[in-house]
C-alpha cells in the first residue's frame, strides 16, 4: 500500500512540474483565422486583452516579399503586436512589439504568418487593421 501511495504522490508532483513549467501564455492563447474577401486585401477586427487575459494571434497565409502593413490602435496606447512567419516546427519573429509597421515578409515554409496582440498594461481595447499587397 505504502508503495502504491509513493507512485501516486510522485506522479501527482511530476504533473505539478510540468504544468508549472509550461508558460502562461501558452495556455491563454486564443487562436482565430483570418480570410481575405475575394478583391481585398486589407482586414480590420476590434478585440481586447490584458496582461493576465488571453493573447490573440490572428494567422493569416501570404507569400514571400509581399508587402504587410500592420497597424495597431489601443484606446490607452496600452498594446503592442509581434508579427511572425511559420514553418512547419517553428515560428520565426518577423518585427516584435510594435504598433505601426510596414515591410516586406520573409520566406514562410507553409506560407503561413501570424500576428500576436498583447497587453503592456492593464485592459487594452484595440483595433487591427492588417493589409496584405
Amino acid at each position: 500500500m505504502r508503495l502504491r501511495s509513493m507512485r501516486a504522490t510522485a506522479l501527482a508532483v511530476s504533473l505539478l512540474l510540468l504544468l508549472a513549467a509550461v508558460p502562461a501564455s501558452a495556455q491563454e492563447q486564443v487562436i482565430k483565422r483570418l480570410r481575405f474577401t475575394r478583391g481585398s486585401s486589407s482586414k480590420t477586427v476590434k478585440g481586447q486583452v490584458s496582461p493576465e487575459g488571453n493573447r490573440y494571434l490572428y494567422f493569416f497565409k501570404a507569400r514571400k516579399g509581399q508587402r504587410l502593413t500592420v497597424r495597431l490602435v489601443s484606446d490607452d496606447g496600452n498594446a503592442v503586436c509581434d508579427v511572425m512567419s511559420h514553418g512547419q516546427f517553428d515560428a520565426n519573429p518577423v518585427v516584435e512589439e510594435t504598433v505601426d509597421w510596414t515591410g516586406r515578409l520573409p520566406e514562410a515554409d507553409a506560407g503561413e504568418y501570424s500576428v500576436e496582440v498583447r497587453s503592456t498594461g492593464g485592459l487594452a481595447k484595440y483595433v487591427l487593421e492588417i493589409t496584405i499587397k
